[in-house]
């Protein structure tokens, strides 16, 4: 989730906690029942989709992307989501794959924010 500092520096962390649990509802309502949706950390969460390749985690976590941006808060209204997407290789370890992914993820923040990028 995009600025959560800067949402519980401006409106305070009850207004950040509101944030994160309402962001993860709102994925909650875009997952497959195959799929494994974590929180990986702070304002960090993980998506597993088994059995798809890159394109279909692309395509998921646009869906994410866009239905999080058009969510209307109440307050700040809008939030956004960046989004880093790879897929699992034959001589991944979990670090490796887990490291693509953060790598891809912060190529979203570095690009805007408010982004999916992907990593193959």
């Amino acid at each position: 989730i995009d600025h959560v500092k800067k949402i519980n520096d401006t409106y305070g962390h009850q207004v950040g906690d509101y944030v994160l649990i309402t962001a993860v509802e709102i994925i909650k309502t875009k997952i497959r029942s195959t799929d494994i949706f974590a929180r990986w950390g702070g304002e960090e969460f993980m998506v597993l989709f088994p059995g798809a390749d890159l394109e279909v985690g692309v395509i998921r976590s646009e869906i994410f992307r866009k239905t999080l941006a058009e969510y209307d808060f109440i307050e700040p209204h809008t939030v956004t989501g960046s989004f880093g997407v790879t897929s699992f290789k034959e001589n991944d370890t979990m670090d490796s794959f887990i490291k693509r992914a953060d790598e891809a993820l912060y190529a979203a923040k570095r690009n805007g924010r408010n982004r999916v990028e992907a990593l193959n």
